[in-house]
């Protein structure tokens, strides 16, 4: 599995863990429910600033 993969999967699961939708999610880290769905799924890599807020979480 690629990084990338292994990446948006932990988000993922940060995600599920909360009961969060991907809309909450975006909302409590200031992006899109389309960005984190990519980052979920499409191995789209987030940005340093956002991997940062996601932490937090």
């Amino acid at each position: 599995m690629s990084q990338k993969n292994n990446l948006g999967n932990r988000i993922l699961e940060l995600r599920k863990s909360k009961s969060w939708s991907q809309s909450e999610l975006a909302d409590k880290v200031g992006i899109s429910y389309a960005q984190i769905g990519s980052y979920e799924t499409k191995g789209a890599q987030p940005p340093a600033e956002v991997i940062k807020k996601l932490l937090k979480r």
